[in-house]
């Protein structure tokens, strides 16, 4: 899987403030052809991605994965019945350290790590 970047990566900054990022998770709407695939299983199934959001509002957007839908209230997957999360959680964090991204600490959510550089 690859890392889409909808807005060009600084190699720099003019300022002496440091660059920072947080990891969210969202779900994709847009694909129409995986979405019918992925509502035919069982429960159906959402698609979603890892997105690094920087400061200045850039993008960094992590590889997708499938999640089967929760019956109950809440529909944030979670990595015991959505396998491919944690490779996709990595993939994406990998990438931010190979830019010279480094993780400062963690929000709420098990995915939401703040990043500096």
């Amino acid at each position: 899987m690859s890392v889409h970047h909808h807005a060009p990566h600084p190699t720099g900054r003019s300022g002496s403030n440091p660059e920072s990022l947080t990891i969210i998770l969202e779900p994709l709407h847009g694909n129409i052809l995986k979405s019918i695939v992925n509502a035919l299983g069982p429960m159906g199934a959402g698609t979603w991605r890892f997105v690094a959001v920087t400061d200045t509002e850039e993008r960094v957007e992590g590889p997708t994965f499938v999640a089967p839908r929760n019956l109950g209230g809440d529909q944030t997957p979670h990595p015991e019945w959505a396998p491919e999360m944690p490779a996709a959680l990595a993939d994406l964090q990998r990438e931010l350290e190979q830019a010279g991204w480094r993780k400062i600490d963690r929000g709420e959510e098990p995915w939401s790590w703040r990043y500096s550089r």
